[in-house]
């Protein structure tokens, strides 16, 4: 599709929602999802990427064929809730990021031709579009339940009208 994405990510379903956590490769997307299997019965749709794109005025992510090393693959189709920048840290730290931060820090993570200024300049404004739409958040974690717990306190108050930026 024209107005499709693809984003390097672990695409996990919580709660019948889409939550995808980017970073670059050896970032913790896996093992955070993981995590959230572990602690809080999520499941893994993908560990390595999701074809995301607007349906019926709601993001969407979609089951992709390539795994990565996490063997997961599902053929499945879910509304986004949240997109979640992950960078390794000694702290829990969560944080609901702008539009324009969320566009710099996700950019390098899409598959985009760049070969292709048309498809090139058209991904720009797709993901431009997707991070003005979408909750997207940084989160600093190490590997623990209470990185878990933080991000999910962070997307329940979001879901229950409370902002943070």
């Amino acid at each position: 599709a024209d107005d499709a994405l693809i984003l390097h990510c672990a695409y996990m379903c919580y709660e019948g929602e889409a939550i995808l956590l980017s970073a670059p490769s050896g970032g913790g997307k896996t093992t955070h999802a993981t995590l959230w299997e572990r602690y809080r019965g999520a499941s893994v749709i993908n560990g390595d990427k999701a074809l995301i794109y607007k349906e019926d005025d709601k993001w969407v992510a979609d089951g992709w064929p390539v795994c990565g090393t996490s063997g997961v693959c599902i053929n499945r189709k879910i509304p986004i809730r949240a997109i979640v920048a992950l960078t390794k840290e000694t702290e829990n730290n969560a944080r609901r990021i702008s539009a324009g931060e969320a566009f710099l820090k996700l950019y390098s993570e899409f598959t985009i031709n760049s070969w292709n200024r048309a498809f090139q300049n058209h991904a720009m404004d797709l993901i431009e579009k997707l991070t003005c739409d979408v909750p997207v958040y940084h989160l600093g974690c190490d590997i623990s339940e209470n990185a878990v717990e933080i991000l999910e306190k962070y997307l329940n108050d979001e879901k229950m009208g409370l902002k943070y930026y």
